[in-house]
């Protein structure tokens, strides 16, 4: 066999997306479009429900469509390509009461351009946690943040910044899909739908019958679940969902064939199909037993996969208890003790 068969082929290192730029459609949509075409012969465009999605051919070209739409005060979102994305990380291992300006004058002393450091919160409770998330801008002379063995007189762990599952709504427009760092959309207060901050409302009580800035219903903010333009999650592949009928079906592992034949010990599928009446063979005196005694096929019908299901519905009827062992993953020495005690008085 010739030497050029077995010869490895390369592969060509796949070129990064480039994210759409999100431009508010508008009447007059045809003026600022036509500017765009003519300046980026390469860039495409498309309607895409209330934005026109510009698509730009480079990363250097969305910068300069971006930084055309803001000059313009244009109303858009946008998402940083990954090539100048800033490096997100966690430090874990430092003290929950760690000031955020010594963690950021240390990392800046070891060479790191440090954006923002910010102290992670518990998403319901606001609750701080021993875990710290640090912005870095990524630079050919920066420090390898993974080898950072020590921060603030400490030994630390760094791992990469995974952000909470869900969508991402944005603090300035309070929409979704993106961020407040890239949004030049108009600010909307959550609260009262006035073009200031949320942190900056006048109204600092909860209110009791609000309404929703997003849908205009009321009994629910536009970051409630129960608003019907909050986005739902996608069923993941092998998770049932619900068909037209309502009824329960499995995405992964539907039946290619269905029948009204039940299944019956002792009986062929194909007489099972004709109907027959074919008796099963006796059963046996273990089975009769079994039979007088319920509790028995119920043990030995219980298996590893019947307790790991009742361990699942243990930890949902009790969510607060994942959250206390990452607590307590984190915590050091007495200090996990504080976390379990402080755990226990939050469930009174």
């Amino acid at each position: 066999m010739p030497d050029s068969v077995n010869a490895a082929v390369p592969v060509a290192p796949k070129t990064p997306k480039i994210p759409f730029i999100h431009l508010k459609f508008k009447n007059n949509y045809n003026l600022i479009m036509q500017e765009v075409t003519r300046k980026w012969l390469k860039s495409r465009s498309k309607l895409s429900g209330e934005y026109l999605k510009i698509l730009a051919s480079t990363a250097d070209e969305h910068r300069e469509i971006t930084a055309f739409l803001t000059e313009k005060n244009e109303e858009f979102h946008a998402i940083d390509p990954i090539e100048v994305r800033p490096q997100k990380v966690v430090i874990k291992g430092l003290p929950i009461s760690t000031d955020i300006d010594a963690i950021r004058a240390d990392l800046t002393e070891r060479g790191f351009n440090v954006l923002k450091v910010a102290q992670l919160t518990k998403a319901k409770s606001k609750f701080k946690l021993p875990i710290f998330m640090v912005e870095l801008k990524k630079l050919p002379s920066s420090p390898d943040i993974f080898q950072l063995e020590t921060c603030c007189f400490l030994t630390v762990k760094i791992d990469s910044f995974n952000r909470r599952p869900g969508a991402t709504q944005c603090y300035n427009c309070n929409l979704f899909h993106h961020s407040s760092s890239n949004c030049h959309i108009k600010t909307r207060c959550l609260k009262c739908g006035e073009p200031h901050k949320t942190g900056d409302c006048p109204i600092k009580s909860k209110i009791e019958n609000p309404t929703c800035i997003n849908c205009q219903q009321k009994g629910h903010l536009a970051n409630s679940h129960r608003c019907p333009k909050f986005p739902k999650p996608k069923p993941k592949k092998g998770e049932a969902s619900q068909n037209r009928n309502n009824k329960i079906v499995n995405n992964s592992n539907s039946n290619i064939f269905s029948t009204s034949a039940t299944v019956q010990k002792g009986v062929s599928f194909a007489n099972a199909l004709k109907n027959d009446k074919q008796m099963a063979p006796p059963p046996t005196p273990k089975e009769n037993r079994n039979r007088n005694n319920p509790k028995t096929i119920e043990s030995e019908n219980f298996g590893f996969m019947d307790a790991i299901l009742e361990l699942k519905k243990f930890f949902t009827d009790y969510p607060s208890l994942l959250e206390l062992g990452r607590q307590l993953r984190n915590a050091q020495g007495n200090e996990r003790v504080d976390v379990f005690y402080r755990h226990l008085i939050s469930l009174n």
